[in-house]
């Protein structure tokens, strides 16, 4: 399925995100594909590991505090479009939430912000805890 940039920035304004202070790209939005990679828990895992992509965590801080995955910085999806200053642009980010819906608005936003290399972690934090993946807090499941 297609994703749009316009429906991220959709999701982001109803889930009262603030309005992004650059301007939409001229093409109109209905022809611009916007690519996200699906990266299984154990491939992002090792990736992140090894340092060659970022993992940034989308729940909303009650949730952080139930589970989460030590040394991946919470920005909740709502925040995403205020703190892109504060997501690297050195290396492919991939997003973790819950199981997936989040991270896939908030990667397809960052993708649509010029951030090449953008993916979700498939199955989110509950795939995560089930492929044995080490985190903190109580079972996601």
């Amino acid at each position: 399925m297609r994703r749009r940039p316009v429906l991220a920035l959709a999701v982001l304004a109803l889930a009262g995100a603030p309005a992004v202070a650059s301007p939409a790209p001229a093409a109109p939005a209905a022809e611009q594909a916007v690519a996200v990679r699906e990266w299984s828990p154990q491939r992002a895992y090792a990736a992140w590991r090894a340092g060659r992509i970022a993992i940034i965590d989308v729940r909303e801080p009650s949730e952080h505090r139930e589970n989460r995955v030590r040394g991946v910085p919470l920005i909740p999806l709502a925040q995403v479009p205020r703190r892109l200053g504060s997501i690297t642009r050195a290396k492919p980010v991939v997003v973790l939430c819950r199981t997936g819906r989040r991270a896939r608005v908030a990667a397809e936003y960052l993708a649509s912000r010029g951030y090449r290399g953008t993916g979700i972690v498939q199955g989110g934090i509950v795939a995560w805890a089930a492929a044995g993946l080490p985190y903190q807090g109580v079972s996601p499941a």
